[in-house]
């Protein structure tokens, strides 16, 4: 009787230490599971900003900075047909704090329209996505400082002729 007691008690914790693992295994799966289905997400997004990027109908304009700002740079990419844009940013100031910074495009009519805003921290190298313009003459990368009221130009390009 005491050896199938002993039995019993020796499958009996082996149960609990097995279930122990079986449930730490499952959570171990579902982060796994989480992590790959956010690779493949981002894996989507790199892909499709590759093939704008790349299409024939993309057109890349360098917005060079400005006279206070000579070293700022970004890359500016636009489908002539739908007017979708997205900028990438190459070299741009560090901001302080409280401030971002907001893209502009101007209208022939010389109306001003924010199409972008490039909260911090800035990664460089990263696409950012804009409103799509399709009719405009320049493009204005501004610092903008939300505590005072007060924005200052960093980068600007015609870009349309």
């Amino acid at each position: 009787v005491i050896a199938v007691l002993t039995g019993f008690s020796i499958l009996w914790k082996e149960h609990f230490s097995l279930k122990k693992d079986y449930h730490s295994q499952c959570e171990k799966l579902a982060e796994e599971h989480a992590k790959a289905e956010q690779l493949e997400a981002n894996s989507k997004i790199a892909t499709e900003r590759s093939t704008f990027v790349n299409s024939a109908t993309t057109e890349r304009i360098k917005v060079k900075g400005c006279e206070s700002t000579p070293d700022a740079e970004v890359v500016l990419f636009k489908c002539r047909l739908s007017g979708k844009m997205m900028v990438q940013v190459v070299d741009l100031p560090a901001l302080p704090s409280g401030h971002h910074y907001e893209v502009w495009a101007q209208n022939p009519d010389s109306t001003d329209r924010m199409i972008g805003l490039i909260q911090p921290p800035i990664k460089y190298d990263s696409m950012y996505v804009l409103d799509t313009a399709l009719h405009y003459s320049s493009i204005q990368i501004t610092d903008v400082d939300t505590i005072n009221n007060f924005s200052v130009p960093v980068c600007m390009a015609s870009v349309k002729k």
